[in-house]
């Protein structure tokens, strides 16, 4: 043991003070950040299946919701394209105006025009309207819940309910309780009432009927 010892002795005597300080310091190192490499190594595939049963749970209702969303905003961003084509040229219009006694031969004609014009805005206004309030009913038409505790009238209207989703769902009115089922893929249609309590165990969809 004395031997090993005086042979250590030797070698580091032998090595300049600031090498072997900074021999020390990288181990020192090496020696921390050992544990911490655990977190770089990649998760296990469990969480991409969990994550792939979840896209498959969603029902075709909320897809076709979805679905039509995107078609009614589509038609909005054409018809605002076409709106401020048409307010362009009535602003045009109206700077031609200043001139407008100059062209007395044309009086009646640019009149019409602009009569024209001016119809053809305030329709593309209403049908502009009209989508976006499409486009809102079906942005709000389906309401999400996960788990937890709801209220009829204050986190969702009294009415007539399409529920779908994973997990179960308990509905008790005046304290008593109504329901108390499995949730359903295909869905399953509940009446709520004003005060009804909701408890919610894992995801629901509420389309209203």
């Amino acid at each position: 043991m004395n031997k090993v010892k005086e042979f250590f002795s030797e070698i580091i005597s032998g090595i300049p003070k600031w090498q072997l300080i900074t021999i020390c310091a990288v181990c020192a190192a090496v020696i921390i950040a050992a544990p911490a490499m655990g977190f770089f190594i990649p998760k296990g595939s469990h969480a991409v299946s969990r994550g792939l049963e979840a896209l498959r749970e969603k029902d075709s209702e909320y897809i076709e919701a979805a679905t039509a969303l995107e078609e009614e905003t589509q038609k909005g961003a054409a018809l605002r394209k076409s709106l401020s084509d048409k307010q362009t040229e009535l602003e045009k219009f109206h700077t031609s105006q200043d001139n407008l006694e100059k062209i007395t031969e044309s009086n009646s004609t640019l009149e019409e025009e602009r009569n024209n014009l001016l119809a053809e805005v305030n329709e593309k206004q209403q049908r502009l309207s009209a989508l976006e309030a499409s486009a809102s009913t079906f942005a709000n038409r389906i309401i999400t819940w996960s788990s937890g505790d709801y209220t009829v009238g204050t986190d969702v209207a009294a009415g007539k309910y399409m529920i779908t989703g994973v997990g179960s769902i308990a509905i008790a009115r005046d304290g008593k309780s109504i329901a108390n089922k499995l949730l359903k893929a295909d869905g399953e249609q509940f009446t709520l009432s004003a005060g009804d309590k909701i408890h919610i165990d894992g995801s629901a969809k509420l389309t209203p009927q």
